[in-house]
């Protein structure tokens, strides 16, 4: 969702930065800086090596947003293609339930 005013707080780092779970995780996983991110923008890392379905960009989010983030940010953190990259929803994730807004920014931005 776009937000209706500008947004201004402080950025976090997600922690791990991928913010997707390790395989085998508990449902009730979570982001180990989980407290830091309430009010906060996530700043979260694309993390293509994380497992399914954590590697979806909505679990991303999700998980930010569990945390109390009102936006993230995802970053390539690995140069790639200067193509442009869609955060689509994807089969197995969990769109629906992102509330906060959120955007791609390129490994060169």
């Amino acid at each position: 969702p776009l937000p209706n005013k500008p947004l201004t707080a402080p950025i976090v780092y997600a922690n791990p930065g991928p913010a997707c779970p390790p395989e085998n995780a508990k449902a009730d996983w979570q982001l180990s800086n989980a407290a830091e991110m309430k009010g906060a923008i996530a700043l979260v890392d694309r993390g293509s090596n994380c497992p399914y379905p954590g590697r979806y960009f909505a679990n991303k989010v999700l998980a930010a947003q569990k945390a109390g983030a009102i936006a993230v940010i995802v970053a390539d953190n690995t140069q790639h293609s200067h193509d442009l990259v869609f955060m689509g929803a994807a089969s197995g994730d969990q769109a629906s339930a992102v509330t906060v807004p959120s955007v791609f920014v390129s490994y060169s931005s």
